[in-house]
C-alpha cells in the first residue's frame, strides 16, 4: 500500500538506537572531512536514492 503525500509523514519512520548512533557517526564523519555539518534529511535522503538507484539497476523496480 502506497499512501499519497498527504497521507504520509517522513517523521513516522521508526529509527533504532542503533540507527541513531550510525547516523551520529556519519555526520561526525562528514562534517570533519567537508568542513560543514549535514542534517539527518540530507543524509537519510541521500541513502534512500543510493538505495533505489541499486534497486533500479538490478531491474527490481
Amino acid at each position: 500500500l502506497v499512501k499519497s503525500p498527504e497521507q504520509s509523514s517522513r517523521r513516522s519512520v521508526t529509527l533504532t538506537e542503533e540507527t541513531v548512533s550510525g547516523m551520529a557517526e556519519i555526520k561526525a564523519d562528514l562534517a570533519h572531512a567537508h568542513g560543514r555539518r549535514f542534517s539527518s534529511d540530507e543524509i537519510f535522503t541521500t541513502l534512500l536514492a543510493i538505495a533505489f538507484a541499486l534497486l533500479y539497476e538490478n531491474g527490481l523496480l
